[in-house]
């Protein structure tokens, strides 16, 4: 039975191992909503939670229609456990195109919307990293909202966080919780993941719920793990480390409201600004 927000919005925050057989990550997933906390309005995969994170290997596990497993697997258990379900991401194909595509899925296994991945994860560091999602994953073309009670919430995938006014556009919209599935890395996680979704929680004044993988030895490219929420002052709700986890955690409006009345920046946030340079 479906169990509606209202002023307390519970989510779980589902960092799980992923491997390379799809049917057991599924299998994976199902086990750990079984063993979800009562109550709970909605869970949130990590992004790319039915393959891993390998980018050639993209197109071997893509998703063309609701009929195809992952999709499919959804949309029943969201319609078995009464909950919102935030499928991370998977690969979507739509024609001769593949995206990296979260689908949002009701309590009653029907599909809510898609956010297709913005900003594709190319960089090179030297000796570390290098990563060019651009080779196999083509851009999406808007952000992602849906209302659910009291409750709008707007969903981004990993490197969609990087850019601020992407979640600016979010703001403006009046977005209360922002949702990220996301598979940081272990060069990039300790330097940026904490930060970046506290500043962007603190810019914006919403709840930032970041979900990532477990960690893994598996594969040429190691999630860093530590999913987490960061609440509109900027503190740290709950995070986890590296291991397999659940984490479930209450949103309360009442916060919200509270530090968007002692700093009252939205409707500055909606300033056109413009810069001069003056002197020498």
């Amino acid at each position: 039975m479906e169990c509606r927000p209202q002023d307390a919005l519970r989510i779980s925050l589902m960092q799980l191992p992923v491997g390379a057989d799809k049917n057991e990550n599924l299998q994976r997933v199902d086990d750990a909503l079984t063993g979800l906390k009562p109550g709970v309005h909605m869970a949130v995969l990590p992004e790319m939670f039915c393959c891993p994170y390998e980018i050639q290997r993209f197109p071997q596990y893509a998703e063309a229609s609701a009929d195809d497993p992952a999709r499919r697997f959804l949309a029943a258990a969201a319609r078995k456990y009464g909950i919102c379900l935030v499928g991370g991401s998977i690969p979507e194909q739509d024609g001769e195109a593949l995206y990296n595509t979260s689908f949002i899925w009701s309590p009653e296994g029907t599909l809510w919307g898609r956010h297709r991945k913005l900003h594709r994860f190319d960089v090179d560091i030297p000796g570390t990293l290098t990563v060019q999602e651009s080779q196999v994953v083509a851009a999406g073309s808007s952000g992602t909202i849906f209302q659910w009670g009291p409750w709008r919430i707007g969903v981004a995938i990993c490197y969609d966080i990087r850019f601020p006014e992407l979640i600016r556009a979010y703001a403006d919209a009046a977005v209360d919780v922002l949702l990220l599935p996301a598979v940081f890395n272990t060069t990039t996680g300790p330097a940026h993941w904490r930060d970046l979704l506290r500043m962007r929680a603190v810019d914006y004044q919403m709840y930032v719920v970041g979900v990532s993988p477990a960690r893994s030895t598996e594969g040429s490219y190691r999630a860093y793990g530590h999913s987490l929420v960061a609440d509109p002052w900027g503190e740290i709700v709950v995070e986890a480390g590296t291991e397999p986890a659940v984490l479930t955690v209450e949103l309360q409006k009442a916060r919200l409201r509270q530090i968007r009345r002692q700093l009252p920046l939205a409707a500055a946030l909606r300033r056109p600004y413009t810069v001069e340079q003056q002197g020498p």
